[in-house]
């Protein structure tokens, strides 16, 4: 059985720091682990963030992870992509809204981690209630290389299963259309100079808007 399982979990470090984490596991056991980079508000003091941005191999396809609140950072899925991802999985706990809510919101920009990439985007939610006061409104799909959906759940309430082929001669074909393969003509060094020149701020502002 060739099955690799990503499992969310609390990790907590042997210095006693705890992480929000995804472990992947395949045929041969532990393969490795993927902390949560980004932290929202709400999350500090529970779990510190991750500094990593590892990409796994497998037999068919080279995968990467995001997890919930990092999915709004596409410089993550970029990254990703430059470092050899084929398919990028975004796990999420993401309570509230209904299911054409959640999934509206969610189509703004998922579709978009696939497209600007060349990349696949696995995309999953928890559902139902919690036990602890949290309902969750599932929405699962999954996105092509040129950000279509081709294969996603329909229940807002019970568990199911997504199922999806991966198709590595689309992925191929879209990389090689100079119309729809757009990191080649990236200009990171241009980002950075004007990231030190603007004076990017942590909390999402530039210096030279709110100073005015």
């Amino acid at each position: 059985c060739q099955i690799t399982l990503l499992a969310g979990i609390l990790e907590r470090d042997v210095s006693g720091i705890v992480y929000n984490t995804q472990v992947v596991c395949g045929p041969e056991g532990y393969v490795g682990c993927y902390r949560k980079t980004h932290v929202p508000d709400a999350e500090i003091g529970t779990w510190r963030h991750g500094d990593d941005l590892p990409v796994f191999d497998h037999a068919k396809a080279r995968y990467g992870i995001e997890i919930c609140y990092d999915s709004h950072f596409p410089e993550l899925s970029t990254l990703l992509a430059e470092k050899g991802a084929e398919v990028i999985f975004l796990p999420h706990a993401s309570p509230g809204e209904t299911l054409a809510e959640k999934r509206a919101r969610w189509m703004r920009y998922v579709p978009a981690r696939a497209y600007d990439n060349n990349v696949y985007v696995a995309i999953c939610n928890n559902v139902g209630d919690n036990g602890a006061g949290r309902t969750f409104a599932g929405v699962t799909f999954i996105c092509d290389p040129l950000g279509a959906v081709i294969a996603e759940g329909q229940s807002g309430s019970e568990e199911e299963m997504v199922v999806a082929d991966l198709n590595a001669s689309a992925l191929a074909e879209s990389r090689r259309e100079t119309l729809m393969f757009f990191r080649h003509y990236r200009r990171p060094e241009m980002y950075r100079r004007w990231e030190n020149e603007i004076g990017l701020r942590g909390d999402g502002q530039s210096t030279s808007l709110t100073g005015r």
